[in-house]
């Protein structure tokens, strides 16, 4: 285990220039012939003071901090500060001796913050309020990065200083910065990559979608040493992962170069580096001919995924350091809680990090998340039984309302698509046509068994439109073709229909901000403001449909009790129930009463950021 203290010592150490340092002397001067007798003593005290100082010079040096082939080191952050739980929200200066990371601290917005490798204090970057995805510049001495609160595409010294806003971006999708002060970026989760001066100017489209291989979104951009060439994936994904392309600011052509589990980051010397089969993987790059060559070795374990399609895994500076997230192994607890949050038992499973989706009509079974499948949980037995493999970190699911099927959304060749499943382990049972997106996430299916509420993330309109993520409504007995119930520039997921089916409870995210709302069903125009949330919250309407229950911001499970009158919703004053325990993971109720809750067995930090040093031993390792 390395201590605060040794960390600190070897990042100043890896700050530096790294060699020891020099030893010996100049020879002295031979004197002349008639002093020799008379200087014999001189020389003897000479002789024994260079080799004290010798001795001391070698000593200070082997008590130096060693930078071993390979090396990992912990970058250093204050223990209150929770980092962005996205792989790319972190970022290695080119000159490797800064690290920028995105995080908050307690009740405070996420912002940027600069960790200094000569072993100085992290500090907070003012201004840079929720700020995503940061780039630096190829000095060193600036910072790119997108504010969701300001919808926009800024750059702001590293030292510190005011904020310029360089372009429009509404949910971007990765920047990168080149040699030639171009800014590559996505500035919308669907549609072309964009490029403008880092000084300001207006942004034009640099990359052309490609409709006859569907594809609906370009990201996670990445400049090749010459600033002409830059790196970036497609989606939606194939069987085989994301295509990757090499694009230029000359043309708007693009050569596909490969397929893998996430965008690359090109390294120095010579390679690409990116996520394949849950390893982080490296492989050489012939920059004259721009495309990969050779096998793809793994490096390091990837940090656990983030539900951000395809983003790059790492960063790196130009002599050869190396960034990356890092997630402990973890252990999960599933139990009962009441009301009043009291545990009220635990349920008997095997070792596995467990994550509660949702309980099955009869809070016999739940389906969870664990190792990369879906699972269903028997909560009187302990047993689980895998339903569904590949399944990715805000994957979920619904029970039919008599519990013999559950729906979900797979990744398929040609978009994602909602399936049925069989609870009981015997795979995918049907799929459903006539819903179509970039990505799907199936939110919630009504009490009745009439309608499903899916949250869909529309490709691009043919004027190159935003058109974000919205809710659909998809009949499922036959009167009617699946069509939208909210379609707005705001991002609406999560729904959740009331006992009577009369209402829909869901979750908006505009400007940085997720809000609850209540609004009527199946024709919306009736809608209620509930509070502030979290934006992948869980929500459930209580079972006489009287109630709304919440995770709140800040880890409260929140009652708001609501009244009806002349067609319209009155929401109540919200009362906390109870604290979910600390780093809860899931969460589900059938009757409000009993609460099924899945946290970390032991407390756990989240991502850490490690940094390699002379990463390419790694690869001999």
């Amino acid at each position: 285990m390395q201590t605060a203290h040794d960390v600190k010592l070897q990042l100043q150490w890896a700050a530096a220039a790294g060699e020891p340092p020099a030893s010996g002397a100049q020879p002295a001067v031979a004197p002349a012939r008639g002093a020799r007798q008379r200087s014999v003593a001189t020389t003897v005290a000479w002789v024994a003071g260079v080799v004290a100082v010798a001795a001391l010079v070698l000593a200070s040096w082997a008590l130096r901090p060693r930078r071993a082939p390979g090396a990992l080191l912990q970058v250093p952050l204050p223990d209150e500060l929770t980092l962005g739980d996205y792989w790319s929200m972190h970022a290695i200066a080119p000159d490797g001796r800064a690290v920028v990371a995105s995080g908050w601290r307690g009740s405070e917005p996420m912002r940027l913050w600069i960790t200094r490798l000569d072993g100085r204090e992290p500090t907070p970057l003012p201004g840079t309020e929720r700020a995503w995805y940061p780039a630096w510049s190829p000095d060193s001495r600036f910072i790119a990065y997108f504010a969701y609160a300001a919808r926009g595409l800024y750059r702001i010294p590293a030292e510190g200083g005011p904020p310029t806003r360089l372009a429009d971006a509404q949910w971007a999708r990765g920047i990168s910065w080149g040699r030639r002060d171009d800014i590559v970026f996505a500035p919308n989760a669907s549609g072309p990559l964009f490029r403008v001066r880092a000084g300001g100017g207006t942004p034009e489209p640099i990359t052309v979608l490609d409709t006859t291989r569907g594809q609906a979104s370009h990201r996670f951009p990445c400049f090749l040493p010459d600033g002409e060439h830059f790196l970036y994936v497609a989606l939606p994904p194939g069987p085989r992962g994301v295509e990757v392309f090499v694009g230029s600011l000359r043309t708007k052509k693009s050569k596909r170069i490969m397929e893998a589990d996430g965008a690359p980051v090109y390294v120095e010397p010579g390679h690409l580096v990116f996520v394949q089969a849950n390893k982080i993987v490296a492989q050489r790059f012939d920059l004259r001919r721009l495309e990969p060559v050779g096998e793809r070795v793994a490096i390091a374990d990837a940090p656990e995924p983030s539900d951000m399609t395809a983003e790059p895994v790492v960063s790196a500076s130009r002599d050869g350091r190396l960034l990356f997230p890092a997630t402990p192994a973890r252990e999960s607890v599933v139990e009962w809680l009441g009301r009043d949050g009291a545990p009220r038992g635990r349920v008997p499973l095997p070792a596995g990090d467990w994550r509660v989706l949702s309980l099955s009509p009869d809070a016999r079974f739940a389906v969870a998340r664990g190792a990369g499948s879906l699972w269903r949980l028997d909560l009187e037995r302990g047993i689980p039984t895998r339903i569904l493999s590949g399944a990715r970190r805000e994957h979920r699911a619904s029970w039919s309302p008599d519990g013999r099927r559950l729906v979900t959304d797979v990744e398929r060749a040609g978009g994602p698509r909602v399936v049925f499943l069989d609870p009981g382990g015997l795979g995918i049972a049907d799929s459903l046509a006539g819903v179509e997106g970039l990505f799907l996430e199936v939110a919630d299916w009504s009490r009745d068994g009439r309608h499903l509420a899916v949250a869909v993330m529309d490709r691009p309109a043919p004027d190159g439109r935003e058109t974000s993520w919205n809710l659909w409504s998809v009949p499922l007995d036959g009167s009617g073709r699946p069509s939208p119930y909210l379609q707005t520039a705001s991002f609406e997921r999560q729904g959740r229909f009331s006992p009577d089916g009369r209402w829909l409870a869901f979750i908006v995210q505009d400007e940085g901000q997720a809000s609850l709302f209540v609004d009527s069903y199946p024709a919306p125009g009736r809608r209620a403001l509930i509070g502030p949330v979290i934006a992948d919250a869980w929500v459930m309407w209580g079972p006489k449909g009287d109630e709304l229950l919440y995770w709140e911001l800040a880890g409260e499970v929140v009652r708001v009790p609501l009244s009806f009158e002349h067609g319209e919703v009155k929401p109540g004053t919200p009362q906390r129930l109870f604290h979910l325990p600390e780093g809860a993971t899931g969460i589900d109720s059938r009757d409000g009463e009993r609460f099924l809750v899945s946290r970390p067995s032991r407390p756990s930090q989240g991502f850490s950021l490690r940094l390699a040093i002379e990463w390419t031993e790694l690869i001999r390792k």
